[in-house]
């Protein structure tokens, strides 16, 4: 039965093998998502999450939703992570809580202790790429 999500994993890196691959909860409040999966993917030397997550639109419960700072969005939750973003990657090794980063369309993500990312708005839309509207301070180059 349709929707129904089917994720693959492939092991690109013999000197981080992976080890087991489990799906994981998204945590939300009632009404914040319409669909959402996750997996943890545990290798010889770290532990890496993913996330997708489809906001849920059809019933607006902004009283009773969590919302990202400053923006109005719902949040989600994988692991220790709080985030807003329909995509979400994040490493953490023994010792290190972050490794690596990679969001797609995220204001936000942060854990207990950790802000990792803190946008007031999501990203330009791609019309909108003129170099004086960019976020960033380098220029596009061809």
């Amino acid at each position: 039965e349709a929707p129904f999500w089917l994720v693959s994993v492939f092991d690109l890196d013999p000197q981080n093998p992976v080890a087991d691959v489990d799906w994981m909860p998204v945590w939300a409040e009632a009404g914040a998502i319409a669909h959402a999966t996750a997996i943890r993917i545990t290798r010889a030397g770290s532990v890496d999450h993913v996330l997708f997550a489809e906001e849920d639109h059809s019933a607006e419960l902004a009283t009773n939703a969590a919302k990202a700072p400053g923006c109005g969005r719902k949040l989600w939750r994988v692991g220790d992570v709080e985030t807003d973003a329909r995509m979400l990657a994040y490493r953490t090794e023994v010792g290190r809580p972050l490794v690596c980063l990679a969001a797609v369309d995220a204001t936000t993500a942060r854990t207990r202790t950790l802000e990792l990312l803190n946008r007031q708005s999501p990203a330009p839309e791609p019309s909108n790429l003129e170099p004086e509207n960019l976020t960033c301070a380098a220029s596009p180059v061809s």
